[in-house]
């Protein structure tokens, strides 16, 4: 079910762990960790915004002090996809506070 503007709560999940973590980029992994959602939600919504421009990804160079590490994939919002995320995640936050405002305690709840 759509969120915001088109925005599904998992690609949701992932613009707002990607905010968090700008800086340098980040993996698939630590964001299926941070979101709770597993690789085949993540890696697939991850495929879908590149196509879209929001998100760049780079292979991370290998560390000469540990040449048996893999190398890894860093995903980071493109500037147009950090906006939309930021976008995103107001207009959530706005649906949400409208719902919530609608809500009244059963009867007998205090």
């Amino acid at each position: 079910m759509p969120i915001s503007s088109g925005v599904n709560a998992p690609t949701l999940s992932v613009l707002h762990a990607m905010l968090d973590r700008q800086a340098g980029g980040t993996t698939g992994l630590d964001i299926g960790v941070r979101t709770h959602l597993g690789s085949g939600t993540v890696l697939p919504t991850l495929a879908r915004l590149e196509r879209l421009h929001w998100v760049e990804s780079h292979w991370q160079e290998r560390d000469p002090g540990d040449p048996t590490r893999s190398r890894r994939r860093l995903y980071e919002l493109s500037p147009s996809g950090a906006q939309v995320a930021r976008q995103s995640l107001r207009e959530a936050e706005r649906r949400h506070s409208a719902w919530t405002k609608g809500l009244r305690p059963a009867r007998g709840a205090a």
